[in-house]
């Protein structure tokens, strides 16, 4: 299996043997759950807004599938200050898929943008929903 494995990163990331060798044990879990992990999408759903510069509006989306943004299936304006905090929260999900623990039962589930909004010395604020779905 871990040749397998290999063989796949090599193909998909391009990853060299010695780079592979390196990955630690604590990363290393994840990537017998690559194939697993690639049938999922995320989906974003903005629950609240306000003043957002970006114009994301309540029950906007933005769909990942796996770690890539689906422009198509979006509804929301691709935001630097959203794409971070959101893929930081995917990651903890992919940590709970590797474990075999469902991913929406995370308490990292509700994401809010990098700009804190107008209380808090910013501008806007968008937090959104994020919840894993298997594929097909």
């Amino acid at each position: 299996m871990e040749q397998e494995i290999r063989e796949m990163a090599k193909q998909v990331l391009g990853i060299t043997d010695e780079d592979f060798a390196r990955i630690g044990p604590d990363r290393a879990k994840i990537l017998p759950k690559a194939l697993e992990l690639m049938n999922y999408r995320f989906v974003a759903e903005a629950i609240s807004s306000k003043y957002c510069t970006a114009g994301i509006k309540v029950g906007d989306k933005l769909v990942f599938d796996f770690a890539v943004l689906n422009k198509e299936e979006s509804t929301a304006p691709a935001c630097i200050g959203a794409l971070g905090p959101l893929m930081e929260s995917i990651h903890i999900m992919w940590d709970r898929i590797a474990e075999g623990v469902d991913p929406n039962g995370s308490i990292f589930r509700t994401v809010s943008c990098f700009d804190p909004g107008l209380e808090h010395g910013g501008l806007g604020n968008v937090c959104f929903k994020l919840t894993a779905e298997k594929k097909g």
